[in-house]
């Protein structure tokens, strides 16, 4: 089941960008955060996907960053971590940063990470971000590091 949080844009595009801080008050944002740790909080033992679109410069990942660093959800799931993708990307490093995030060891290596990951996940409860996820091609590449 994926859910997608849409933020509301304005007709115009931002004339300059501003990111708003991540430990400040994102404002207008906060029924969208708890929208999604509700989500997120009351979500079923299936996988599931929330999604976050909307143009660049409107604080998806202030939004995100938000939701990662609540209490609620750091109470909540056994492991989490966050990993930026970008247009373009390498599937190994990014399963080797989740892989680093999961396991608590920012040294560790593995010749099969995404493997590594999934092993480490299996029986967990946990939370991927992927920040920054420019096209499903990406996604497909990493889905099978996690346990469904």
């Amino acid at each position: 089941m994926e859910n997608v949080e849409r933020i509301p844009s304005s007709g115009e595009p931002p004339t300059e960008r501003s990111y708003p801080s991540v430990d400040g008050e994102l404002v207008g944002f906060d029924d969208h955060a708890e929208n999604i740790i509700q989500k997120l909080r009351e979500r079923s033992m299936d996988f599931d996907i929330i999604s976050v679109v909307g143009m660049a410069g409107m604080g998806k990942t202030a939004l995100a960053r938000k939701v990662y660093n609540s209490s609620s959800i750091i109470d909540h799931f056994d492991v989490r971590a966050w990993c930026s993708v970008g247009q373009i990307y390498n599937v190994r490093k990014l399963s080797l940063e989740i892989l680093k995030q999961i396991a608590r060891d920012r040294y560790v290596t593995a010749d099969y990470p995404n493997e590594e990951v999934r092993r480490n996940l299996l029986g967990k409860s946990y939370l991927i971000v992927l920040d920054d996820l420019w096209e499903s091609k990406a996604w497909d590449d990493l889905c099978s590091c996690f346990p469904s």
